[in-house]
């Protein structure tokens, strides 16, 4: 079990740090969240959403939980 995240690492990113973080672009970030196999983000207003860095995380230990390694190819 991870230890909990500190308040300065428990923080909200943009739709361009979760990008960044998940090395895609902005359109499949939203386009994931629209699929509902990704965190959905928090509406702060009109035109401003966040993704809770703590959603983040779970959502990466579930996605490595669930990895397994392809079988090896035979020569």
């Amino acid at each position: 079990m991870t230890a909990p995240l500190t308040r300065e690492e428990n923080r909200y990113l943009t739709v361009e740090e979760v990008a960044a973080r998940f090395a895609v672009s902005v359109v499949s970030i939203y386009r994931w969240c629209r699929k509902g196999c990704f965190p959905s983000p928090i509406v702060f207003g009109l035109r401003s959403s966040r993704w809770s860095l703590m959603d983040l995380v779970d959502y990466e230990a579930k996605q490595a939980a669930n990895y397994t390694t392809p079988p090896a190819v035979a020569e």
